[in-house]
């Protein structure tokens, strides 16, 4: 006769230890999102900060050397903000990279526990199976 001993019992013990699992992963995984995004927005915080001090150093010195509203401050003045401008995108781009990652994995969480249940759920539909053939056996036994 089949091991009827365990029907169901491992699957719901397995489906608890997933959802443990599930559980513990993403909230480790939106801590790391916040904790990201905390980091991103100091980093882009940070750059402004220091792009503006840097741009007022920059006019302070043209300034000093009496080129204030000259073609050399101009183009001077345009080549920092460009090169300020694309590593403010790059930071922005860093951030969003890491987001997109943050989201991949929650993805990636979201489906392993659905395979999990899915899996559960066929083993379970199995041993129903086995048990009713196992049972079918023995109907003739039983009169009608």
């Amino acid at each position: 006769m089949a091991d009827l001993t365990n029907l169901g019992l491992a699957a719901n013990k397995r489906l608890r230890q997933g959802a443990l699992e599930y559980g513990a992963s993403t909230a480790m995984n939106n801590f790391s999102r916040m904790l990201s995004q905390q980091r991103g927005q100091r980093n882009l915080q940070d750059f402004t900060t220091s792009s503006n001090k840097n741009l007022q150093k920059l006019n302070t010195a043209y300034s000093q050397r009496g080129l204030r509203n000259s073609g050399v401050r101009k183009q001077g003045v345009t080549d920092f903000t460009k090169d300020a401008t694309q590593q403010r995108q790059d930071i922005v781009d860093q951030n969003r990279n890491e987001q997109t990652q943050f989201d991949m994995n929650d993805a990636n969480y979201q489906a392993a526990w659905d395979a999990l249940q899915k899996e559960v759920e066929l083993d379970k539909t199995g041993s129903i199976n086995n048990l009713f053939a196992e049972l079918s056996k023995y109907y003739p036994f039983l009169g009608s």
